[in-house]
């Protein structure tokens, strides 16, 4: 099946609607399946993974990183973990202990586990694996403060798809120690997120060429760090499991020796008193017989046990008088304390296992309940439903608290409370004594204050400039939203005391630091200073700066700095410097025009004066052929970059499908081919030629020069506004020329919109490539470019229609010099080149040759064949003639009639002979019917040659009488011969 045929796939909903899907289409959904087919697959064989099980974490970290390898193709597949966070720091730990501190973990393990830094200093590297090798490596460390732009933007953006790293801000900085010592050119970073934190990255690093990561690899690799997270996870989970059952195996067997060791000593125990009453049996005798001398004993004893217990009563009986007084005092206490609590401003409550046991006054009033209904209820009673949760968790956190909540009258309104609590052991029990104050006027209060601040935060981001306010010593009091935007500083470091660090942040923006350092230190020298001036950014940008100093009273307290953006207002000033030059280049190319006819030198001198002018590398002028396929005609380039003129190049991403866009004057400006979203094939075909930035504007023919100027004037129109979709929507026009362009189009291009004037011809391209760096191309840039493609189609028209000119000239110049019906040389031309050689043959005293052929009883043959027959008879002996000539300064003619001449320069008579011969054979070959001639049944030809070596005293007459005298001979002895004049 060839690539032009169809194939039809109907949709299940519809049987009898079918779609219809060229192969290239098909071709492309399988080059995108098959990636994510190869994708899922490697994700499920990880999933599935054994090692996981096993809790081999290097295992599992070495089969990620090689399979990842070979789906995306990269050279090398990495993962890193922040020292700094808890599994980084629980790994080795877990994996280093025994089963002697099982127990030890187990109490730890909950302990050991951190929370991650928002800013990490380092990582380390758990598996490095290099394909092209098949090696795996680690404990390789970064740290930030050697790549800070990398671990900021792992920070702020997480993933990290650097698809060009030397030029990438985020990666440029490994260039050096890292990336071109490796041959790497892409970068793709995810992150590995843990229990809501970022604990690492996985890094894919591609060689060779720089590589446009897909949204589908992205995600791919998203996919892989969750996965390396949940392997980490998995492995912990299962070495902590196998230390679990180890821990109790432990415990198991210590169980087991413990129970045989006690029996073994109960049961040598028993045996000794088995023994003992063996022996005490034997001893019964004995025994009883010192049974009555202990009787005696005893009874002492018990007189001396009486006397003891009546001493002890005695003590006892003084002890319950001393316990008297001390609960005497303790209700004195109570007393004292129950005043006290009365007296508080707080409302408090003794609460016991989270009862209320005992209030004050206070507590009733504040919540409306008499005293007897609170007892016994719950405390969380008297917490709003929002904040009790909030409230049972401070409760659980410890013994002393101090925390705000919204607290629940009887009545159902709630007021904010600051709730003080502690808990106390009294009699054995754990109460918890609370005291509660109302705090709604002091919340008022700081809702007023949080108005007003708010009030002033927004009178003070409401104004368009960026400011900041410092105090004497430097360090910054306040600033706005739009001092943030304005320089990109993160707050942190602006709020830094490390005065150095945001000093450099703000240089490192400035195209002339030292001089804003100095003026810095004048007005810090000079505290009552005011100052004004102009700062370049490095970006381009141009701000207006302020400065005052800031009062209270007559002390001055610090300094305001006022930062204004005046970048518009200085480029619209330079555009219309530019706009100025602009008409001057483009009135100077019209005179050239009007004043020269020599196409190559027009376009080669605007080449050069527009590289000169924009500032750029190269500028070209690019020729269609009828295939799109073109040609570099004019070149004006950088010594320093490769000359492309007279290259024949073809765009393989240029077709039909462009032709229409450019003859409606699409302009095509590239800030930076790697990310303007061009197809690869185009973005390869450009960084053959070192093109790093573009812009393309179309030459077209067929348009009178009212027209293109109105398309070219309706195109700045609706690009101003944005409708070309990105190709000159991201160029700002300054708004007082875009006002008046609009102003001045708008009825133009209402006309326009409903016209139906044929599309033009698109003759070539004029094209500024800058190959140093990206380059944001400005508005009059692109007018310019557009005004001179407009010059160069009118000096194309103007040399075409010279061109034209000339051919038409010329073809009238071969009308009036070659004979109508046989497309030879006629009369006239042969008079002329007759004459021009004679006198060309004449100073160079070189032979001319003439033959003179006439063809035999042609009167005849008309009379018989007729006039059309004779005609084609004549066409077809004419062409024979044309043919037998080998140098392209003969020249055959139409002498008159039926008769022929041969004019040969340089040929002497011998040779003039054989190709006169040749000719006469030629004829008799063609084999042209003559049934009527007296000579031959073909039509034959009758030759007279005749050569001399001219004279100037002479006329070329002689030679034509010397080859006529021939032709004479010739035709009277007997035809069908060539005859050369002897003189």
């Amino acid at each position: 099946m060839s690539n032009t045929e169809n194939i039809s796939c109907p949709l299940p909903s519809d049987i009898a609607s079918v779609t219809f899907l060229n192969r290239e289409d098909v071709v492309d959904c399988l080059k995108v399946e098959q990636p994510l087919r190869r994708q899922t697959q490697a994700l499920v064989t990880l999933a599935r993974s054994k090692t996981i099980d096993q809790g081999d974490l290097n295992a599992a970290l070495r089969e990620i990183t090689e399979v990842v390898s070979d789906v995306l193709e990269v050279e090398r597949v990495s993962i890193w973990l922040y020292p700094n966070n808890s599994f980084s720091q629980t790994i080795p730990f877990w994996l280093s202990l025994d089963v002697s501190n099982a127990q030890e973990v187990t109490n730890t393990a909950d302990n050991t586990v951190i929370q991650l830094s928002l800013a990490h200093s380092s990582m380390k590297c758990l598996d490095l694996y290099e394909q092209s090798r098949g090696c795996h490596t680690s404990g390789m460390e970064l740290v930030a403060t050697d790549y800070p732009n990398y671990f900021r933007a792992l920070a702020v953006e997480c993933t990290i798809a650097a698809h060009d790293a030397y030029t990438d801000p985020r990666t440029q900085e490994f260039a050096q120690p890292y990336l071109i010592p490796n041959g790497i050119t892409s970068m793709l970073d995810a992150p590995i997120w843990l229990n809501g934190q970022m604990v690492g990255i996985v890094c894919h690093e591609h060689t060779d060429l720089p590589r446009q990561w897909t949204s589908i690899e992205v995600n791919f690799v998203a996919a892989i760090a969750t996965l390396v997270a949940h392997t980490i996870e998995a492995c912990h989970r299962v070495i902590a499991q196998k230390q679990l059952r180890q821990h109790h195996q432990y415990l198991l067997s210590e169980y087991h020796d413990e129970l045989e060791r006690l029996v073994e000593e109960r049961t040598a125990e028993l045996t000794k008193a088995n023994e003992q009453l063996q022996q005490e049996i034997n001893g019964r005798s004995s025994v009883e017989a010192q049974l009555i001398k202990y009787q005696h004993h005893l009874e002492e004893l018990v007189e001396e046990r009486t006397r003891e217990i009546i001493s002890t009563n005695e003590q006892l009986q003084q002890e319950i008088t001393n316990h008297k007084l001390a609960q005497k005092a303790l209700r004195e206490s109570e007393e004292q304390f129950r005043c006290l609590a009365e007296a508080t401003f707080e409302a408090i409550s003794i609460n016991e296992q989270g009862k209320v046991r005992q209030i004050n006054r206070n507590f009733a009033r504040l919540f409306g309940y008499k005293p007897a209904e609170v007892v016994g209820m719950s405390f969380l009673e008297f917490v709003a439903p929002e904040s009790r949760s909030y409230v049972r968790q401070m409760i659980e956190l410890g013994s002393e608290l101090m925390y705000e909540s919204i607290c629940l009258k009887n009545d159902g309104t709630t007021f904010p409370a600051e709730v003080r609590s502690k808990a106390i052991p009294y009699q054995g029990r754990l109460l918890r004594v609370t005291a509660i104050r109302d705090i709604t006027k002091r919340s008022q209060a700081q809702e007023e204050l949080k108005t007003s601040v708010s009030l002033l935060e927004a009178t003070l981001n409401s104004t368009t400039d960026g400011i900041v306010a410092v105090n004497t010593v430097g360090v910054v009091v306040t600033f706005n939203q739009k001092f943030l935007e304005m320089w990109g500083i993160p707050e942190e470091i602006l709020r830094s005391a490390n005065f150095e660090q945001r000093h450099k942040y703000f240089q490192a923006q400035l195209k002339e630091p030292d001089v804003f350092l100095a003026r810095v230190k004048q007005l810090y020298a000079q505290l009552d200073a005011e100052g004004y001036d102009r700062m370049e950014l490095q970006d381009g940008r141009i701000f207006e700066r302020f400065t005052y100093p800031q009062r209270s009273g007559e002390q001055i307290i610090g300094r305001v700095w006022s930062f204004r953006d005046i970048t518009e207002r200085a480029r619209a000033e330079e555009a219309l410097r530019q706009h100025l030059r602009q008409e001057q280049l483009v009135a100077v190319m019209c005179d050239r025009i009007r004043q020269s006819l020599n196409l190559e030198d027009i376009l080669n001198t605007t080449a050069e004066e527009v590289r000169q002018f924009l500032q750029t590398d190269r500028v070209l002028i690019y020729r269609f052929e009828p295939n799109w396929r073109g040609t570099v005609v004019v070149e004006s380039v950088a010594s320093e970059y490769m000359k492309t003129l007279g290259m024949v190049r073809h765009d393989p991403c240029f077709g039909e499908g462009y032709v229409q866009p450019y003859q409606g004057g699409r302009i095509q400006a590239v800030r930076d081919i790697y990310t303007a979203g061009l197809t690869p094939c185009h973005i390869e075909f450009l960084a053959q030629l070192q093109v790093r930035a573009n812009l393309v504007v179309p030459i077209l023919q067929g348009v009178s020069r009212q027209e293109r100027v109105s398309s070219w004037e309706v195109r700045e129109v609706e690009e101003a506004g944005g409708v070309e979709g990105g190709v000159l929507s991201t160029y700002p026009v300054p708004s007082a020329i875009s006002t008046n362009l609009l102003q001045r189009n708008a009825t133009l291009h209402q006309s326009h919109s409903h016209s139906t004037a044929p599309s033009p011809a698109l003759w070539g391209l004029l094209i500024a490539h800058h190959c140093s760096e990206p380059r944001q191309w400005q508005p009059l840039e692109i007018a310019l470019l557009k005004s001179l493609a407009t010059q160069v189609a009118i000096a194309i028209q103007q040399s075409t229609l010279f061109e034209q000119l000339e051919e038409a000239n010329h073809e009238l110049q071969r009308l009036a010099s070659v004979d109508g019906l046989t497309q030879v040389a006629n009369r006239r031309r042969f008079d002329e080149y007759l004459k021009a050689e004679w006198h060309e043959k004449a100073q160079l005293q070189k032979p001319l040759s003439l033959i003179l052929c006439d063809l035999d009883y042609f009167k005849v043959y008309n009379d018989t064949y007729g006039h059309l027959a004779g005609d084609f008879c004549l066409q077809q002996v004419a062409r024979t003639l044309r043919q037998a000539l080998k140098r392209p300064a003969d020249l055959v003619a139409r002498y008159g009639g039926e008769e022929f001449t041969v004019i040969l320069p340089n040929m002497d008579t011998k040779d003039a002979l054989l190709v006169a011969e040749a000719i006469r054979a030629n004829v008799r070959r063609l084999a042209i019917s003559h049934a009527k001639s007296p000579v031959s049944q073909y039509v034959t030809l009758s030759l007279g040659v005749a050569s001399i070596v001219p004279s100037l005293e002479e006329t070329p007459a002689q030679l034509i009488v010397a080859a006529d005298k021939a032709l004479y001979q010739a035709k009277a002895e007997g035809r069908d011969c060539a005859i050369a004049h002897t003189a």
